[in-house]
C-alpha cells in the first residue's frame, strides 16, 4: 500500500487525469494505511537507537507527509492535515533531519483546539518556544540555566502526560510521546552543555 500511495501521489502531482489512474486500492483504504503508520511509529521508537531506527522513522515521515503536503492529500479524508504535519516534523527531527523538521513545523498553519503537548512540540520544532505553555516555560528555564543537561523535570512531566494519554486520550499520548522522544534526542545532542 505504501508503494501504491507513492505512485498515486506522483500521478496526482503530475496532473494525470483522475479517470486514467489505476484502481489504487489505497484510496479506499487510506485510513488503514494511516493508522498502520501511526502504530508503526511507536514500534520503531522502541528499537535501539541506530541507523536502522533513523531510516525507519524517515520512511514513516515520508509516507505520512503525503497525507498533508502532497498533491494526493486533497483526495484523502479523515486525517487532520496540520496535526499530521506536526507528527511528520517530529519524525524527521528524530531521524536526524532537523532542518526538514523545522521547515515543516514553521510552515504549519494554526491547529484549532491544540493540546499543550502539541503546542510545545510545535514551538520546539519550529524553534519558537511558547513560554505561555507550561512545557515551553520548563524548556526555556532549562535553556537559560547553568545546568543545561538537567531535563529531568520536563521529561518526567512528559512521561506523566504520556501515561495519562495512554489511559484517556490517544491524541495526548501521541503528542507527549513524540515530545518526549524529541527532548531526549535534544538533551543527548545539544551543544550548550558541552
Amino acid at each position: 500500500m505504501m508503494a501504491e500511495i507513492e505512485s498515486w501521489e506522483a500521478a496526482a502531482e503530475f496532473g494525470i487525469p483522475e479517470a486514467t489512474w489505476a484502481q489504487y486500492q489505497v484510496r479506499k483504504r487510506s485510513d488503514d494505511l494511516y493508522i498502520a503508520c501511526l502504530s508503526n511509529i511507536f514500534d520503531v521508537l522502541r528499537l535501539p537507537k541506530s541507523e536502522e531506527q533513523k531510516n525507519e522513522l524517515a520512511a514513516l515521515a515520508k509516507t505520512l507527509v503525503i497525507y498533508s503536503r502532497s498533491a494526493a492529500a486533497r483526495y484523502l479524508s479523515g486525517v487532520e492535515r496540520r496535526l499530521n504535519q506536526l507528527y511528520c516534523a517530529a519524525l524527521f527531527y528524530l531521524a536526524d533531519f532537523p532542518a526538514t523538521a523545522m521547515l515543516l513545523a514553521s510552515n504549519l498553519e494554526a491547529i484549532e483546539e491544540i493540546l499543550v503537548e502539541e503546542s510545545f512540540l510545535h514551538g520546539f520544532l519550529s524553534r519558537r518556544i511558547n513560554e505561555e505553555n507550561k512545557l515551553g516555560t520548563m524548556l526555556s528555564d532549562i535553556l537559560k540555566s547553568d545546568s543545561i543537561k538537567d531535563f529531568g523535570e520536563l521529561t518526567t512531566t512528559l512521561r506523566e502526560e504520556m501515561i495519562f494519554g495512554l489511559r484517556n486520550d490517544p491524541r495526548k499520548f501521541i503528542a507527549a510521546k513524540l515530545s518526549l522522544s524529541c527532548i531526549e534526542r535534544f538533551a543527548e545532542f545539544n551543544v550548550w552543555g558541552a
